[in-house]
């Protein structure tokens, strides 16, 4: 506490009182400070004016006070601070795991090196230390992939090793369809030999073309438009309970004399679906993309995808339908692996075909150079072209040529080969599907 007052001499007495703990200190003197001065700041602080700061040093015998360079105001401690601060929560270890995590749909352009020098945003800030809050709070541990993957090894391990040396099975009077490996390779080689699965077999090969753009490429088209892949997470999420629905309805639709009428009739709208998925990547908008831009996504994945497990289930019904009860899981195993077979295939070739019909310019602006690269839409074409300090700039996109030539091509063969084809061995009798034991 100051207490001051002007002398006869016109100088300003100061005295104050100090209080630390139980010792007092009181009415010291203060260096002279002239009337002048303290009219002068009585003046100041009437009118607004800003003092001119001062340095302030105290003793037991005395008080200075001289002029100082203004200091540097600190800024309030917001949010930024208050979460810099908590971010002490976490380890080196839980940061670059929590940076891996948040990251993960960030491009890898901007930010290059190792992960725990990432820079981190206020949002991704306040989740991780959510996340340690609630481990902290319940006790929960950290969950990562590594640990995730090792923890169902081990259980893995363990139910194989209790099915080895405790569970002993039942044995059965060995029987007439007991067969050994050769037998059933023999017994498959005779199946592939009739003349219908012949046919089921072509027909199961070439019948996903028409479509397989949209199921190899779409996905990867729209996250490369800037298509988040926690929204395509949320996609197929939202998509799973109608994929059981289609289930139930395709197996409903395959009873009766024509089993594969639900396969035929889900060609036309997978087909339908497929080049909805060429627009839709055709016209995807800047993002973020608006609600109603995601809510068409959605149901054109509902959509397609209720089409696909129509034509699963339905096909596999069939084959269920013409199987042999004496080799039944060995026949449909066979129809069964030509089936994925047929969808797995042309997928190369339509990634192939992709870069092949692409066209892409390396732009190097210090140079003013233009780089015709086709090689410039893969990883490598792309880092070589970042390595000369250019930027790959896509002028033709080969996916909309590969996907056009799919739909031709699978609208042409549905007609001429599949529908035809389906028809008629649908109408066979059951006893042409069995083949002879020997």
């Amino acid at each position: 506490m100051l207490d001051s007052g002007i002398n006869s001499r016109g100088t300003l007495d100061v005295s104050h009182t100090c209080v630390k703990g139980s010792t007092e200190f009181a009415n010291y003197p203060t260096p002279n400070i002239t009337a002048q001065e303290s009219l002068r700041k009585n003046e100041a602080m009437r009118t607004g004016t800003p003092r001119e700061p001062r340095a302030v040093t105290s003793s037991l015998n005395s008080i200075h006070i001289s002029p100082r360079t203004p200091r540097t105001p600190r800024a309030t401690m917001g949010e930024d601070e208050d979460e810099e601060t908590e971010m002490s929560l976490l380890n080196e270890e839980e940061r670059i795991q929590s940076a891996r995590t948040f990251h993960d749909g960030h491009s890898t352009d901007e930010v290059d090196g190792d992960l725990s020098k990432r820079p981190i945003s206020a949002k991704d800030k306040r989740g991780m230390i959510f996340f340690k809050e609630y481990q902290l709070k319940w006790g929960v541990p950290h969950l990562t992939l590594s640990g995730y993957l090792r923890f169902w090894s081990v259980i893995c391990f363990i139910v194989t090793l209790w099915l080895i040396f405790f569970k002993k099975e039942d044995k059965e009077p060995a029987t007439d369809s007991d067969m050994s490996i050769k037998a059933v390779y023999k017994t498959i080689w005779q199946i592939c030999q009739l003349k219908h699965i012949q046919l089921l077999i072509v027909v199961h090969l070439f019948a996903k073309i028409g479509f397989a753009a949209n199921d190899a490429a779409t996905g990867l088209k729209l996250v490369e438009k800037g298509f988040r892949r926690e929204d395509l997470a949320l996609v197929v999420l939202i998509d799973f309970p109608f994929q059981i629905m289609g289930g139930w309805l395709a197996a409903k639709w395959s009873r009766g004399d024509k089993p594969l009428r639900p396969w035929i009739y889900a060609f036309w709208p997978r087909l339908f679906f497929a080049l909805v998925a060429t627009l839709i990547v055709l016209w995807f908008p800047n993002p973020p993309i608006s609600m109603s831009f995601f809510v068409l996504l959605v149901l054109h994945t509902i959509l397609s995808s209720f089409a696909s497990t129509v034509q699963f289930v339905g096909i596999s019904a069939f084959h269920t339908r013409v199987s042999d009860p004496l080799i039944g899981g060995t026949y449909m195993t066979l129809l069964n692996t030509f089936t994925n077979m047929g969808g797995t295939w042309p997928k190369w070739f339509v990634l192939k075909g992709i870069d092949i019909f692409s066209v892409a310019t390396c732009k190097v602006p210090q140079v003013e150079i233009d780089v015709k690269a086709t090689e410039c839409v893969s990883d490598h074409g792309k880092a070589a072209c970042k390595g000369i300090g250019g930027t790959c700039v896509e002028e033709t996109d080969g996916y909309y040529m590969v996907s056009a030539i799919c739909l031709l091509f699978g609208v042409i063969f549905l007609v001429a080969f599949i529908i035809p084809t389906a028809r008629k061995l649908q109408k066979l009798p059951i006893s042409v599907w069995r083949v002879k034991m020997q």
